[in-house]
């Protein structure tokens, strides 16, 4: 499907719901749970279990109240299924816990809604590493899909918190957060609005996004950069779409753009993106998304700039003053299969670049597989993820694109973080994990394994390997640890190997 084809389907979408009026009037605005909450693993297992299906988990983040409908959505059928395994009892335990207070149509303030610290050893400069030498190089290190925080050699402190509010049609969250690595400061890690109307969220502010079933990777768009400073317009809620339309499922869309900053090359370009959802069944999940680059200084950034870049005209021509920018775009599916043996979700994702005009090609993927269980051992899931965008004919092609081949899709520039895949350009990586559930405790137990080839194209190919062993415990007083011991691994690079040990220490109290 071309970029253009891609576009029009989704205006033409959304369309037909404002017409129709085909989502919920009156829903009232509410807050975010941020990317990488520990929420969504417990959301991503009942899914898996069949205890979900109204669900669309693969753009985050959502809603606290879509959260609480999701949960209510678990205990309904938990109910219809008979005794639930201890293991997802208290999965829909500690959700209620967090979120079982949340209600549409309830005005609230939470000037303390969570309060947290971090402490975080690191033997070496997590970022600092023998994969910069080469133009193909990860600048991630062993650092990545955390909103880009940076961490250094030596001791690491966070201590932040978050404020809320839900006043019916308007939403606040603020998170202000100390950082001592080498230095002293305070930042605003996350700062947003939300207008509600007409069952859609326009959310004004600074906020950080993931699209795609991926875990340890998405393409397109992740939070492995800082939290952009947006503007996105989405129906939180999953809605059925009126006449033939309807048998798409239930959809979701989203659209957002945000000025970059202007110590980039060029400076001052946008960033604009667009993701369909749809689920067609409760079992079947389906993607479409698009992101781009346009305008900056010395580039074309008006009115037709940016109509040729929503409808894809004018890419790739050879004449660069007239390219309107750089795009990406895909494709990902996800099938549930709530087997009683055996549970399992499958899932696949597929993007292009637009070096070949408005169709998409040298492609990136992602495909994975999640257990939430194995067999009859309740306790135990496994995840297993593959990713790749090596391009044999044009090997540093994927986030490096002329006209904006200097910044790229990365933010901030100063930082080289990749927006989609940590993993950088002409990389693979493979990803597996497995978790083992302590009910007893209210707690899990879990190790991973991360390995990363960069370079794929030339020599050497640096060869990055990560082990993590960690413990994660929610006690009665509503306060959450986790412990993580990390072991990381450089190899085939100049100057030899280079190991690093990383230690974290992370205290939530709930409010």
């Amino acid at each position: 499907m071309t970029f253009k084809r891609i576009f029009q389907l989704a205006g033409l979408l959304l369309l037909i719901a404002c017409l129709f009026s085909a989502f919920p009037i009156g829903a009232s605005a509410s807050t975010y749970v941020p990317v990488g909450d520990d929420a969504y693993n417990m959301l991503f297992r009942l899914e898996a279990e069949g205890l979900i299906k109204s669900g669309l988990l693969e753009s985050l983040p959502i809603s606290r109240v879509e959260i609480k409908r999701l949960i209510s959505e678990a205990e309904r059928n938990a109910a219809k299924t008979g005794p639930l395994n201890k293991e997802d009892e208290q999965d829909i335990y500690l959700l209620k816990e967090r979120f079982g207070d949340e209600q549409a149509k309830v005005k609230y303030v939470k000037p303390l809604d969570e309060a947290y610290a971090r402490y975080v050893y690191a033997s070496a400069n997590p970022r600092e590493n023998g994969l910069n030498y080469a133009p193909a190089a990860n600048p991630n290190g062993f650092v990545y899909n955390n909103d880009g925080d940076d961490y250094g050699k030596g001791s690491n402190l966070r201590l932040g918190f978050t404020s809320l509010a839900d006043l019916g049609w308007f939403s606040f969250y603020i998170n202000p957060e100390y950082r001592y690595t080498d230095t002293n400061q305070i930042d605003l890690e996350k700062i947003y609005g939300v207008l509600s109307a007409l069952g859609f969220d326009l959310e004004i502010g600074r906020d950080s996004q993931w699209w795609g079933p991926g875990y340890n990777g998405a393409i397109n768009l992740s939070n492995n950069a800082d939290p952009f400073t947006m503007v996105k317009l989405t129906n939180d809620r999953p809605a059925i779409l009126p006449w033939i339309f309807k048998y798409l499922g239930l959809t979701k869309f989203t659209f957002f753009v945000s000025q970059l900053e202007s110590n980039r090359i060029p400076s001052n370009n946008y960033l604009w993106g667009l993701r369909l959802d749809l689920k067609p069944s409760p079992y079947v999940e389906i993607g479409l998304t698009r992101v781009a680059l346009v305008g900056g200084e010395d580039r074309p950034g008006g009115f037709s700039a940016w109509w040729d870049s929503f409808t894809g005209q004018g890419e790739n021509t050879g004449a660069s003053s007239t390219d309107p920018g750089a795009q990406q775009a895909g494709g990902d599916v996800k099938i549930t299969l709530p087997f009683k043996a055996q549970p399992a979700q499958i899932y696949f994702e597929a993007a292009g670049a637009d070096a070949c005009g408005i169709y998409p090609c040298r492609w990136a993927t992602i495909s994975g597989i999640y257990l939430p269980r194995i067999l009859n051992f309740y306790r135990i899931d496994f995840r297993a993820e593959y990713a790749n965008d090596h391009v044999p004919k044009d090997p540093n092609h994927w986030y490096t694109r002329d006209p904006y081949s200097v910044s790229g899709f990365t933010y901030p520039a100063n930082k080289d973080l990749v927006i989609g895949d940590h993993m950088g350009t002409d990389s693979d990586d493979l990803f597996l994990k497995t978790d083992y559930m302590i009910p007893q405790i209210q707690g899990r137990a879990y190790v991973s394994y991360d390995r990363e080839k960069h370079n794929l194209a030339g020599s050497p190919q640096p060869f990055q390997t990560e082990t993590t062993l960690g413990i994660y415990l929610y006690t009665k007083n509503h306060f959450g640890l986790n412990g993580e011991y990390s072991f990381g691994k450089i190899s085939d690079i100049p100057g030899g190997d280079q190991d690093i040990n990383i230690f974290t220490l992370d205290v939530i109290r709930y409010f």
